[in-house]
C-alpha cells in the first residue's frame, strides 16, 4: 500500500509512462517465485507463460524511431517555451475574402508591433516551411516570440514524420 508520501517508481511513474523493461523485470521475478515454490500458484499461472509474457513485453518495446531526441529530454528553453504558453489547439479564421484576410492580417502585425514595441519597418515573419522550398504550412508571426513558435512547431513536426515513417517501415515490414 503507498502512503503517498514517496515519488513514483516503476509503472507508477506515469508521466513517464510505463517502464516496459521494468514490468518485464517484475514478471521473471514472480514467475522465478512460482518456480521456487515461494508463491502458491493456484493454478492460475504457469512459469513458463509469465516468462512468454516478459519476453514479449522486451520484443515490442521499441526505441524512439526519431534521431532528432536524445532520450526524452527537451532543450530547456523549448521546455520554459511550452509550459509558459500551455496548450494549444487547432483553428480556422471566418469565412470571408483574400481582401479581408489580408486585412486582418495587417491588423494582427500592427497588435504585435504595439505589444512588443516593434519599431522595425521591415521585419520576418516567421514560421514553418516544407523543407528546402518556400512553401508555407503556419506562420508563428514577427514578435520575439516567434522563432520560438516556429522552432517548437518544426520540432513536433519532425518528431511526427520520423515516428510516421518508423511506423511505415513497421508496416512494410510485416509490423503492426
Amino acid at each position: 500500500m503507498s502512503d503517498n508520501t514517496h515519488p513514483a517508481t516503476g509503472i507508477a511513474k506515469a508521466a513517464e509512462g510505463p517502464n516496459m523493461a521494468f514490468i518485464a523485470d517484475c514478471l521473471r521475478n514472480y514467475a522465478a517465485l512460482l518456480d521456487s515454490g515461494s508463491v502458491d500458484s493456484a493454478g492460475h499461472c504457469f512459469s513458463s507463460d509469465i516468462y512468454d509474457a516478459a519476453q514479449q513485453i522486451e520484443e515490442s518495446e521499441t526505441p524512439s524511431p526519431s534521431p532528432h531526441v536524445v532520450g526524452s529530454e527537451l532543450p530547456k528553453d523549448i521546455v520554459e517555451s511550452l509550459l509558459a504558453i500551455g496548450p494549444v489547439e487547432w483553428g480556422v479564421s471566418f469565412t470571408q475574402s483574400d481582401e479581408k484576410h489580408a486585412s486582418d492580417l495587417l491588423d494582427t502585425l500592427r497588435i504585435t508591433r504595439e505589444f512588443f514595441g516593434v519599431t522595425d519597418v521591415e521585419t520576418g515573419i516567421h514560421g514553418v516551411y516544407l523543407e528546402g522550398t518556400g512553401t508555407v504550412l503556419a506562420h508563428t508571426g514577427m514578435s520575439p516570440n516567434s522563432p520560438q513558435h516556429a522552432r517548437i512547431l518544426v520540432g513536433a513536426w519532425n518528431q511526427l514524420v520520423e515516428i510516421a515513417k518508423a511506423q511505415a517501415t513497421a508496416t512494410e515490414g510485416g509490423g503492426e
